[in-house]
């Protein structure tokens, strides 16, 4: 799959995970967090083409906003393009765990802005991801997540946008290669595929939408305006994304180590051919 043809919800999705997993801090190379954060930002200004990318300290949104309390809020990092509007917070933390209070302030750091520049913000995309590379997340923070539309990215599970991506790379895969000769394996069943996309998108969905179908305010403004939460799921509901997204995950990352044994085994196969066709490859006399 080429993942520069994805839409840019697929494409951070992507760069993020990949960041989390990869990213190694430097020694003596200052605090932590600060070097997850700031190079993060700056693999995104390199890999997309951003309308706008906040700077590191900014305290406006990205955009020079201000506040519905009048408190300043930091957010990690801001980046816009198109209509697309990602607000993403940022938590190193490889030991202790994810506090309620992480997830909480970031949720409602988001609200205190979009309440005071609802008129900017009503036309954008937005969606919200909390990423870690925290080698532990309780499922009640998953569950919150789940509610209030923020992606939680981490070590621990794949995330359903991720899963869809996984899956569609590996079907695109499978249908280059002949299986007329030989039986089709059962992970690249059609049909199997098919179940587990239709599983990731339909998660997608429900546990990172776009934060303007969640929230909403009514025009014209008045001194007395309230917010409208109709998004949002009961408990027993986003209990039950948070286990099916656990077992989605658990098939998923089953499927990779599949595709990735069979993907070896046939170039091994397909150089075991071309020594007994060509028997120079393997040092025979000419």
């Amino acid at each position: 799959m080429n993942i520069a043809e994805l839409d840019p919800c697929g494409q951070v999705v992507y760069h993020l995970h990949r960041f989390i997993r990869t990213f190694r801090p430097v020694k003596n190379g200052g605090n932590v967090g600060s070097q997850f954060e700031n190079r993060l930002r700056s693999s995104f200004s390199e890999k997309f083409s951003w309308d706008l990318l906040s700077a590191e300290r900014d305290l406006g949104l990205g955009h020079g906003m201000e506040s519905g309390s009048g408190l300043s809020h930091e957010l990690d990092l801001v980046a816009r393009l198109g209509v697309y509007l990602f607000i993403i917070e940022l938590k190193y933390y490889t030991a202790g765990h994810i506090s309620k209070e992480m997830v909480m302030v970031f949720n409602q750091k988001v609200h205190d802005f979009y309440l005071e520049n609802y008129p900017q913000l009503s036309h954008l995309k937005i969606y919200r991801i909390f990423a870690t590379r925290c080698g532990y997340v309780d499922e009640s923070i998953r569950r919150f997540c789940a509610m209030w539309g923020i992606l939680l990215i981490d070590n621990q599970l794949l995330t359903a946008p991720l899963c869809s991506i996984l899956v569609e790379s590996v079907r695109e895969a499978v249908q280059t290669r002949d299986f007329t000769t030989t039986s089709t394996p059962s992970w690249a069943n059609c049909a199997y595929l098919d179940r587990l996309s239709g599983t990731a998108d339909g998660l997608s969905a429900k546990m990172w939408p776009d934060f303007n179908t969640i929230a909403s305010l009514q025009l014209p403004f008045s001194s007395g305006q309230i917010a409208r939460f109709g998004g949002l799921s009961p408990a027993f509901l986003t209990s039950r994304w948070v286990s099916h997204q656990q077992q989605l995950s658990k098939q998923v990352s089953r499927l990779q180590s599949q595709f990735l044994s069979w993907q070896n085994f046939e170039q091994i196969r397909k150089k075991s051919f071309e020594i007994l066709e060509n028997p120079d490859i393997s040092g025979g006399e000419k």
